[in-house]
């Protein structure tokens, strides 16, 4: 079987969102049983997004062959552009989810308002990664009319590089 890289992006955006869950758990938890749970609660939904798109993704058309052979005959597939949307719409959801999260537990610390300020900044640097997954979303609709799925969609794997890539400059800064 052959997996599109669809699929590899999906694993690493949803790797970078649990370590950014994690890093949050490890700061804030101790001070909030309450963090700790939806740290937890944002985990499971995560790896359950996450594990029901890679599927999808992978078994969209029956034979799985049939997406990149048009010629087989009978093959069923459902709508690319739904899904690739509704895969863009969870990712920016949790991507604002995650941006949101700390917020409550930064202004319980005891810091001055600069360092407070400077913390919530550094937390910031993740808007740069929602930025890029609303940029790929607004690609999404031109591509689905392409005829060869294995060439077209090529160009709309730039905005989840450039999110890794953000996102990895984004955890470099927060730790």
């Amino acid at each position: 079987m052959v997996l599109r890289s669809s699929d590899n992006v999906q694993d690493s955006v949803d790797a970078q969102q649990i370590c950014v869950v994690c890093l949050y758990y490890r700061i804030f938890a101790v001070s909030a049983k309450w963090f700790g749970v939806a740290c937890h609660a944002a985990n499971v939904f995560i790896v359950a997004s996450g594990v029901a798109f890679i599927l999808g993704t992978i078994f969209q058309c029956t034979p799985i062959d049939a997406f990149w052979d048009k010629g087989i005959k009978d093959a069923r597939c459902f709508a690319n552009e739904p899904w690739w949307i509704s895969y863009s719409v969870v990712q920016i959801a949790s991507d604002f989810a995650l941006l949101i999260l700390p917020i409550r537990q930064v202004y319980s610390l005891s810091m001055t308002r600069a360092e407070k300020l400077g913390l919530k900044l550094v937390f910031c640097t993740g808007l740069s990664v929602t930025f890029a997954s609303i940029i790929r979303a607004t690609t999404l609709a031109a591509s689905t009319s392409d005829t060869d799925p294995t060439w077209d969609p090529s160009p709309l794997q730039y905005g989840p590089l450039l999110k890794q890539m953000l996102a990895y400059y984004a955890h470099v800064y927060q730790c």
